[in-house]
């Protein structure tokens, strides 16, 4: 036994010596593995305090800011922090309209669908814009077009078409004579009366050449078939195709030997007369050619 030095009370070495006895074990909630083991290892006075019932019968519980914040509350606290987690929390959606993320540095964005491109090849049938060699042969179709003789005959009209073309005089030019005509002499001409003479010049050349109507209908129909392909028609050169079917089909067609061509031709002048963007003009040349090709019709099939 020693006796402390102030206190007089009388204490036992061996008691001092002896290792603690460990608190025993809690099965109860994070808090009371944490503070409830500390208040019980730090005496009962203590364990009293943190658990709020008295020490011994009779003693009153021990209830405070020392029991729920001192020491034995914060290591409840750290127990409970530290303790894992019953479930975990879903991933919130997205909100509509949040920026995205940005790309780890070096990755490339991920940018969807590639912007449409707006080319030829998406909208064929615009109109490109000229260069200024096509502008200046326009220009210069425009002025033999404006310059086109009136013809009275075969002859005159030949020779006219030719000129225009750039080609001599021949039988073997005919083709290139409707071809002009058609390409450029009726479409560039600056006005309706330049307009007329070239046809006019086209429906004598045809009648002249009406041994040779198979050749004149290949040239017509291969020019549709390329207006056809194209798909880019002007109102200007709508109305030129409407005349080219009533001048010079209507002429062909008097004179072609097949009943079947004839019979063929008059339908398109009739399908032509009767579209709803054909303008008065086309509709009244139509109208004059049909009426001689439906007698010549009708005394075919006889």
């Amino acid at each position: 036994m020693v006796k402390k030095k102030f206190g007089g009370e009388k204490v036992g070495v061996a008691d001092i010596l002896a290792e603690p006895k460990a608190a025993p074990a809690s099965t109860g909630p994070a808090w009371a593995k944490g503070a409830g083991a500390a208040g019980i290892a730090a005496g009962p006075l203590q364990a009293a305090a943190v658990r709020g019932a008295p020490a011994r019968p009779g003693a009153p519980g021990v209830v405070g800011a020392w029991a729920r914040g001192g020491p034995q509350g914060l290591a409840a606290t750290a127990t409970s922090l530290n303790a894992a987690a019953k479930f975990a929390p879903a991933a919130r959606p997205k909100p509509i309209g949040a920026a995205a993320s940005r790309p780890t540095l070096g990755l490339k964005r991920d940018l969807g669908l590639a912007a449409p491109v707006f080319d030829s090849e998406a909208f064929p049938e615009a109109e490109k814009l000229k260069t200024a060699k096509e502008i200046t042969e326009e220009k210069a179709q425009a002025a033999a077009s404006a310059a086109f003789p009136a013809v009275e005959n075969a002859g005159e009209a030949l020779a006219a078409l030719c000129k225009a073309a750039g080609v001599a005089a021949t039988e073997a030019s005919l083709t290139d004579a409707l071809n002009w005509l058609l390409r450029s002499g009726v479409p560039e001409a600056p006005s309706s009366v330049a307009r007329d003479r070239v046809l006019r010049a086209g429906s004598l050349l045809i009648e002249d050449k009406a041994s040779r109507a198979a050749e004149i209908t290949a040239v017509l129909e291969a020019y549709f078939a390329e207006k056809q392909k194209s798909g880019k028609s002007s109102a200007k050169v709508l109305e030129a195709d409407g005349l080219f079917d009533a001048k010079l089909f209507g002429t062909v067609a008097l004179h072609v030997a097949d009943g079947a061509k004839r019979s063929a031709i008059r339908e398109r002048l009739v399908r032509r007369l009767l579209k709803p963007t054909t303008t008065d003009v086309v509709q009244r040349a139509v109208a004059d050619a049909l009426v001689p090709l439906l007698t010549k019709g009708d005394e075919g099939e006889q």
